[in-house]
């Protein structure tokens, strides 16, 4: 049985280098060639990793910022609906507490990203890309 787990740490392993070895010749584009008007019209992307890691980042924390003011607003029906029950009332504020701490995160976040982004010297923050 312990061999079966080695193989299976093997297969992981030899997949998670596939792309280091697809990527080899990452930023040798040939002189002459034609590389970024074939990624643009084809649908790929030609901007840099740190371009790409701010729009993920950004997505994330709007899908983080949505996901808490419906949370906010379920507490928010859960409280009105408690009829004085003190377990029920309860629950309600505990995720009303943190719903707010999930919006202020949020917050918090697209703040610093685009902080840093600024003091890097970079013209293309929150979104503008």
């Amino acid at each position: 049985m312990k061999s079966m787990k080695q193989i299976g740490y093997g297969v992981l392993a030899a997949a998670l280098s596939l792309p280091s070895a697809a990527l080899a010749q990452f930023g040798q584009v040939p002189s002459g060639s034609n590389y970024n008007s074939v990624a643009s019209t084809g649908g790929l992307t030609t901007d840099n990793f740190g371009v790409i890691l701010i729009r993920v980042m950004n997505w994330v924390l709007g899908i983080l910022g949505i996901g808490a003011i419906i949370s906010f607003v379920i507490a928010g029906i859960m409280y009105l609906t408690a009829g004085g029950d003190e377990g029920k009332t309860e629950k309600a504020k505990g995720m009303m507490t943190y719903a707010i701490i999930a919006v202020i995160v949020a917050l918090v976040g697209y703040v610093v990203i685009n902080t840093v982004v600024g003091l890097l010297g970079s013209n293309k923050v929150s979104g503008s890309y």
